[in-house]
């Protein structure tokens, strides 16, 4: 009897992860292409097959669900290029694995990247005064409330962070770029 409770358990616990990890797939998606503010928790519920409460069941609000997709991808992605340094003995393979490995991950997971770096104006939740994990430099370094006129994430000066873009915008006379095409 006991052997069949812990099977049933098991069974739930595979269940659950495979539900959490459809509505998160989905949720990838939507927010890729319409960014945070531009998708409802009725879209993700369904286009990942879920009604809007059962999408509660799993998570607490928008916020948590997409806080929790880009935690899990990003450790998917820290692991998958760590495994591939860690495997290598000098330190030119070690750069080289990790340069294979982070554009193999961006070529597997587009659309997670296109969030990653920002390229929708509204790619991620606003941060406004709350306290706890997760709500202050790391999320508030993803908003759109501390993005440049780039929209990539631009910093706040002396507390670590870029005073300015490090990617090249089309304003910017000095990009690295501007030197290869003779400007």
């Amino acid at each position: 009897m006991t052997g069949d409770k812990s099977g049933r358990h098991r069974r739930r616990e595979r269940e659950f992860r495979f539900r959490r990890s459809e509505i998160l797939d989905a949720a990838e998606k939507l927010f890729s292409a319409r960014g945070f503010h531009g998708t409802t928790m009725a879209e993700i519920a369904a286009s990942s097959g879920f009604s809007i409460g059962g999408l509660y069941q799993f998570f607490s609000g928008k916020e948590q669900l997409y806080s929790t997709m880009v935690e899990e991808k990003v450790r998917l992605m820290y692991d998958g290029i760590m495994g591939a340094v860690d495997r290598e003995e000098s330190v030119e393979d070690k750069i080289r694995a990790l340069v294979i490995a982070h554009f193999a991950y961006v070529e597997h997971h587009v659309d997670f990247y296109r969030l990653l770096i920002g390229t929708k104006a509204d790619c991620a939740p606003r941060v406004s005064g709350r306290s706890g994990r997760g709500s202050s430099k790391s999320t508030a370094a993803m908003s759109p409330a501390s993005k440049g006129s780039s929209g990539r994430a631009s910093g706040a000066g002396s507390s670590g962070g870029w005073t300015r873009s490090p990617w090249p915008t089309a304003s910017s006379a000095s990009s690295p770029t501007s030197s290869l095409h003779g400007s």
